[in-house]
């Protein structure tokens, strides 16, 4: 339950999977 501790990495990993679906990124330099 690692995920409640670092809830920015859950961030991190919901963002990359955001990035990744339409062809690797939504908005170009929005990191």
């Amino acid at each position: 339950v690692e995920q409640f501790k670092h809830p920015h990495v859950l961030v991190l990993q919901v963002r990359n999977s955001f990035f990744r679906l339409p062809g690797g990124r939504l908005r170009p330099g929005e990191t």
